[in-house]
């Protein structure tokens, strides 16, 4: 896959968290998150990858992340099994 794709990717996971329905912080922290990843010099994909996996993890908790306890990803993790 080219740089090209990789770079296309990335857009569109940024633009399904910008669309979102959950909040504003939610948002914020995962593209502060996504900051910090390219401070780690990833690569395009693992970033893109890594944007995708916590945008589907977040629409399936009903918690904002800052909120969120072990408990509530234990219970996540359990029912999702």
């Amino acid at each position: 896959m080219s740089l090209h794709d990789y770079d296309e990717r990335l857009k569109a996971a940024e633009k399904r968290i910008m669309n979102a329905s959950y909040s504003e912080n939610d948002k914020n922290v995962l593209f502060s998150y996504e900051d910090e990843l390219f401070t780690e010099d990833l690569s395009l994909s693992r970033i893109s990858k890594y944007l995708g996996q916590l945008n589907r993890l977040r629409n399936m908790i009903n918690v904002n992340f800052e909120d969120a306890t072990e408990r509530d990803l234990k219970n996540f993790v359990g029912k999702s099994k």
